[in-house]
């Protein structure tokens, strides 16, 4: 029952709501009307249009993970007493967002810092580290991480879906509707991963930004409301 988490949910929901809102559409935008990258062709072209302001989406994005670890973790087992479930959910859940930080940070901290070091050094050895762990790369390794990791975080949501059954909202439903639209994208991913670099790739991240803004919107709402019962 929601109304027995404690303000730690809705301190979780926050954290996250920001860091969602500032890495995708404010530090986003900021990024295209900055120094934009074009489209991957090669190292020497990202290089060339390399700029520190293209950091900043993933620096914002380590508060988008820190709130949905402190959102998740404050589902508690121990509130569902009579309902074993729920209480199993809850805790394969905390595990869940356990490796998704641990794989989106891993990603966060080669884009913010192994990156810029690499861009900066002029030895054409560091070619294929850049390429296999730059973002701008669909190819890289860090997409695929970006992308198995967000799922991961699905997953974790929508194990928590049954904390949110008996209230009213319509909570789990988009639970559900994240999951399936990150495994989408992962399987998409496997089979063709230069589909994220695409008009249609930008279009579904935006629309994936908005289902986790509006998850947390309600969540916030619906804390809010049980805070006054």
């Amino acid at each position: 029952m929601l109304s027995k988490l404690d303000l730690s949910v809705r301190t979780g929901a926050w954290i996250a709501l920001a860091g969602f809102i500032l890495s995708a559409p404010i530090a986003f935008s900021l990024v295209m009307l900055i120094a934009p990258q074009p489209e991957w062709t090669s190292v020497e072209i990202f290089k060339a249009n390399y700029h520190h302001i293209q950091e900043l989406p993933y620096y914002l994005g380590f508060i988008l993970v820190s709130g949905m670890v402190v959102f998740v973790h404050a589902h508690k087992p121990e509130n569902y007493p009579g309902n074993p479930a729920i209480q199993i959910e809850i805790r394969l859940a905390r595990v869940l967002i356990n490796i998704f930080a641990t794989l989106v940070i891993f990603n966060y901290i080669c884009q913010t810092t192994f990156i810029p070091h690499l861009v900066k050094d002029p030895s054409s050895m560091n070619a294929s580290m850049i390429a296999a762990f730059s973002m701008s790369n669909p190819d890289s390794l860090s997409w695929a991480l970006e992308m198995w990791g967000y799922l991961i975080l699905a997953k974790a949501l929508w194990l928590l879906r049954g904390c949110y059954r008996d209230q009213n909202t319509s909570l789990p439903i988009l639970f559900v509707a994240n999951l399936i639209m990150s495994t989408i994208s992962v399987v998409w991913t496997i089979i063709d991963p230069k589909w994220v670099g695409t008009s249609l790739g930008l279009i579904l991240y935006f629309a994936w930004n908005v289902l986790m803004i509006l998850i947390l919107v309600l969540v916030i709402r619906i804390s809010l409301r049980n805070s006054h019962l």
